[in-house]
This record gives C-alpha cells, sequence and structure tokens, in this order.
C-alpha cells in the first residue's frame, strides 16, 4: 500500500512540476524540470515529500534550527540569543578577560566588570564576582575570604601570606614578630620607652614610662631622699644612718 501510495505522488507530481526521466538512466540519476523546494526530493523525475523512512544519518544535528536574528546583529549588541534577540552576550565568553555575561532577561544581555569563576580572570581568583590577585590582596590574601589584620599597624599581604608594614603612631613592632603585628605601646612600656629598646633603668625604683622613664616607687628598703629622679632611689634607709 505504501509503494502505491508513493509511485502515486511521483505521477501526480510529474505532471504538475514537470518532471522527467532522461533516457536511459535509472532512478538514481532522475532530474527535475524544476529544482525541488523544502521537505521535497527527485525520485524518478519527479519532485515528491521526502518519505519517513529516509532517516537523517548517524550524528546528524536533530536540536532544531539555529538561531537568526534579522537584521544581523551588529554594535554594542553583536550576539544572537537563543530567543533570536540581538543583545551583548550570550555567555561569559563572549566578554572579554575580567567580565562576565550578566543575563537579566532573553531580550537584555551584557558584558559587566568582574567574573563568575577563575576561567576569565587572566590568572587571578574570582571573589564574589570580582577578579583579584590573591597574593597581593589584604581582603583575600592566599584565598578568597583570608583577610589580613595587624594589630596598631597597617596589614599587608605579600606572597598570599599576611604580615604588617607601618606601625601606628605611637606604638612599635620590638618583639619582631609579625603575627602579633605592632605590639608595644611606646608611650607607656617601660622595657620600649619611646622607642623599641629603649628600658627604663632608674637604680632601686620601680621603673615607669610616660613618654619618658620615671620611677613609679622606691623599692622596700631604698629612696629617693635628694629627690634627684636622676639618681633614682639612692638612699638605702635601712642601713644610712
Amino acid at each position: 500500500m505504501k509503494s502505491t501510495t508513493r509511485r502515486a505522488a511521483i505521477a501526480f507530481a510529474t505532471l504538475v512540476l514537470g518532471c522527467s526521466t532522461p533516457p536511459g538512466d535509472g532512478n538514481n540519476a532522475s532530474t527535475c524540470a524544476s529544482p525541488c523546494g523544502d521537505g521535497m526530493e527527485c525520485v524518478d523525475g519527479a519532485c515528491v515529500p521526502i518519505s519517513a523512512d529516509m532517516a537523517a544519518p548517524a550524528g546528524a544535528d536533530l536540536a532544531g534550527p539555529a538561531t537568526s536574528c534579522d537584521p544581523k546583529c551588529v554594535g554594542l549588541t553583536p550576539v544572537c540569543n537563543a530567543s533570536n534577540h540581538c543583545v551583548g552576550c550570550a555567555k561569559d565568553t563572549d566578554c572579554l578577560a575580567g567580565s562576565y555575561c550578566k543575563i537579566v532577561s532573553g531580550t537584555m544581555a551584557t558584558c559587566v566588570p568582574g567574573c563568575t569563576d577563575d576561567s576569565h580572570c587572566g590568572g587571578k581568583k574570582c571573589c564574589k564576582n570580582v577578579c583579584v590577585d590573591v597574593s597581593a590582596d589584604v581582603n583575600n590574601c592566599g584565598a578568597c575570604g583570608t583577610q589580613c589584620s595587624a594589630q596598631h599597624a597597617t596589614p599587608t599581604c605579600t606572597m598570599g601570606a599576611c604580615g604588617s608594614s607601618q606601625c601606628d603612631p605611637g606604638w612599635g613592632d620590638c618583639n619582631k614578630d609579625p603575627k602579633d603585628g605592632c605590639e608595644a605601646n611606646l608611650h607607656t612600656d617601660s622595657g620600649n620607652c619611646t622607642a623599641c629598646g629603649m628600658a627604663c633603668s632608674i637604680p632601686n625604683a620601680v621603673n615607669a614610662c610616660a613618654d619618658g622613664c620615671y620611677e613609679a616607687a622606691c623599692t622596700f628598703g631604698f629612696a629617693d631622699c635628694n629627690n634627684d629622679p636622676m639618681d633614682g632611689c639612692e638612699t638605702s634607709v635601712s642601713s644610712d644612718p
């Protein structure tokens, strides 16, 4: 029944479309007087609908027609997206390094500064949609979200490791340990009075510092009988008559 219907369609198409088969040619060599249109094929000299048994070859693209925009996309909207609208971009790779495709809707998408992953940061890391150099960023030092802090000092990030640089006024990094920043209060630290290493050494006294050394009290058995702070508590009251 299928073969009979196909032959009838061929005969009808031959009369209507003016198809012919050159003498001596087989079915595979048949031609048509007029080109066959979409969805038609030339068989036995006739333009007939492509039969259902003409399966698509293996690997053929069955996903549907490619996107197309009319007029052609140019200028600030050079990309034709899946909904056939001209937009600034359709995916991150449509944008330059250091920017990503922000899709607002099917009709609006554009490249904006930032990122969605490391691949579009040119060797940097993508931290909260921003490309950063984690080897030198104090807010993302060594990894995203690792924030450097320094006590009484300016924090630094060098080769992905936190540290500190300049101390706040009146403070010093006297123990040379970057982990605790500038730990010494140079205004009041008797061991580092006004500067690192400037230790107070008033004889026989409890040493103190207030932007300079002074005796807070005399040690037991001594007194400052001459009221001269330069020699501290000079008198041994336990033995001096």
